[in-house]
């Protein structure tokens, strides 16, 4: 999977996961290498279409960073789970 372009999040890609009809992949940001996080950092999660790469939609997580992600079976929602906090996501076609 290659964006094709750098990534313009900082941190590094922490949690993945593909919707059940795997027509969208969602990916994490998290820590740094060095592991620190900088001041007002927000952590991130990209939804992409895994075919082209194209970002479709980004969601703010909190503050730190993203350690899981997960679709529901239906493919209609999306959990991220981040420094202190679990958000449900309405994923709509």
């Amino acid at each position: 999977f290659d964006l094709g372009r750098p990534n313009r999040f900082p941190g590094e890609a922490f949690s993945m996961a593909y919707s059940p009809d795997g027509n969208l992949l969602a990916v994490g940001h998290g820590l740094f290498a060095d592991g620190g996080v900088p001041p007002g950092y927000a952590a991130y999660v990209g939804v992409f279409d895994p075919v082209s790469g194209a970002e479709l939609v980004g969601l703010e997580n909190g503050t730190g960073f993203v350690v899981g992600l997960a679709f529901s079976a239906d493919g209609t929602v999306l959990v991220s789970a981040g420094t202190g906090l679990v958000t449900f996501w309405s994923i709509t076609p």
